[in-house]
């Protein structure tokens, strides 16, 4: 019997928590996928998003960003090409059709967001019905 992980795609909302702050659902997250409980699948697009915005946190370099997705051992898959993307422009907020066409394109089974605005509606979940939207606490609540 092969026993597979759950695999957690991370938006950059997340892991900019994680690294803003050690007491939170965002880091407790990172911690699970360290210890092998979840596998943390992100994308290189969500990367240089994450490195872009990393400036709003004075204590935080991209050495901080590298450290924090390969210690925790996260998947990165590639960027996300326009052809992609593409399809969904005008049912998804443009700037994050990355972050939901990378968990839909590496299978995940959730893709964890603090974006309530774009990402964790009912509009986005009811698009992507093979997967769930969810935040740092209500995938928590599930492992537990």
């Amino acid at each position: 019997m092969i026993m597979t992980r759950t695999l957690v795609f991370f938006d950059t909302s997340v892991l900019f928590s994680a690294l803003y702050s050690s007491k939170g659902g965002s880091y407790v997250l990172i911690e699970h996928v360290k210890k092998g409980i979840i596998q943390g699948i992100t994308s290189q697009t969500v990367i240089d998003e994450l490195s872009t915005n990393i400036i709003k946190i004075d204590r935080v370099s991209q050495t901080n960003i590298n450290n924090l997705i390969i210690n925790n051992h996260f998947i990165v898959c590639n960027d996300i090409p326009y052809e992609d993307i593409h399809p969904w422009i005008g049912k998804v907020e443009e700037k994050d059709i990355h972050v939901l066409v990378g968990a839909l394109s590496t299978n995940c089974e959730y893709l964890v967001t603090l974006d309530k605005k774009h990402l964790h509606t009912p509009k986005i979940q009811s698009l992507c019905k093979e997967m769930r939207v969810v935040t740092p606490k209500e995938l928590l609540a599930m492992i537990k």
